[in-house]
């Protein structure tokens, strides 16, 4: 972490988007809370709504939820994840 930090300390993570699947809980979550701390909208995903209203509820206090959103999906379902992250394009 220590090589990361000293190499990307001067990366803007506003206006960027980051999208994290595993979101509710673990690694996906200290990731989510990194992100938001560093100004990024972020959207996480899991397949368990209850563990995303979870996660979100942790969330809070590391932002004002304006930039976090969730998504309830199987990333092992392609389309359904496009579907998630592209609404209105044909699949």
């Amino acid at each position: 972490m220590f090589w990361w930090q000293r190499r990307h300390r001067d990366v803007s993570w506003e206006d960027q988007h980051v999208f994290i699947t595993g979101g509710s809980d673990g690694i996906g979550l200290a990731l989510a809370t990194l992100c938001l701390e560093r100004k990024a909208k972020v959207t996480i995903a899991s397949r368990s709504e209850s563990k995303l209203a979870a996660a979100k509820n942790l969330l809070k206090d590391c932002t004002d939820l304006k930039r976090l959103f969730s998504c309830s999906v199987d990333v092992g379902d392609w389309k359904e994840v496009l579907h998630q992250i592209f609404p209105n394009m044909p699949i």
